[in-house]
Formats: C-alpha cells, structure tokens, sequence
C-alpha cells in the first residue's frame, strides 16, 4: 500500500549528506528507479519509507506529508480550505503588529464567508458561492490593504 510523503524532504535530507540518487538507493536497499518515483511522486510504500527514515535517523511519522493527510475528503472541500489558505497565509505574514483581538475578529469574519460559501455549494446555488467567495477575497484584500498602508495599528 503506497503511501504519501514530503519528497521534497527526502530530496532535501539526500542533498544534505552529498548524496546521489544511486548512493541512496544502495545504502537504503531500494531500487533506482524506486528512489526517483518517490522524490517525483512522494508516493512509497510502507517498506521504502522506513528504509529511508532509517537511513536518514529520523521517524516515519516525520517523512509523511502533512498537505495530503485530508486527500480524502471531497474535492470540493479541499479546493475551500485551498482558497481560505491563500486569502489568509499573506495577511498573517506580516500580521504580528495587530491585536490578538482584531486577527480573530478577520477571521471570524473570512471564515464565515467561506462557511456561506460552503452552504451555497451544498444547496446548490452556484452564485452564492461566488459571491461569499469574492466576499471574502474583498475583505481579506481591504484588511491587507489597510495593514500595508496604514499609520497607526488597531487597537
């Protein structure tokens, strides 16, 4: 049974140590081919993931991919959290000057409008959905816009 892991952090832990592919293969007992289709894919079995993390002294639980843990929820729902990611992550980047208070206050607010959304794709009205999602894109784009350009910060 494959499993997913972070092949950029098998990449990473093999070009730390000099290593080429054929050298990780013959010190892990993989294949070639095997340890290419993994930095690829990230995608491995049980066996070449311990392998690896035994190679590289560290856990199994540490090579696994945390982005493909929710793999099984419907497309739909993955495509949401996607988008409330990319609306929240660039604000909270450079959000360390404002209250704890006004960053749950946006939050609350982004997430109501992506839950709005969630509601309308469940009852099927398609321009809901976009509605609440352009919503919510405005709001977090008027917080950021205010957070860049303004004098003073929120109480």
């Amino acid at each position: 049974m494959d499993m997913r892991i972070d092949s950029d952090l098998v990449r990473s832990e093999r070009e730390r140590r000099a290593w080429s592919q054929e050298h990780l293969a013959s010190v892990t007992g993989l294949g070639l081919r095997t340890i290419t289709r993994i930095e690829t894919t990230g995608r491995a079995s049980h066996e070449s993931v311990k392998a690896l993390a035994s190679v590289f002294h560290i856990e199994v639980a540490a090579l696994k991919a945390p982005k493909y843990e929710a793999m099984t929820a419907p497309i739909h729902i993955r495509w949401i959290r996607k988008v409330g990611l990319a609306l929240i992550t660039p604000v909270q980047l450079i959000d360390r000057r404002d209250s704890a208070k006004t960053n749950i206050i946006r939050l609350t607010i982004t997430f109501f409008f992506l839950g709005a959304s969630i509601s309308c794709y469940l009852l099927g009205m398609k321009a809901g959905i976009a509605l609440f999602l352009i919503a919510a894109i405005v709001f977090e784009l008027i917080f950021y816009y205010r957070l860049v350009y303004r004098s003073e910060p929120y109480a």
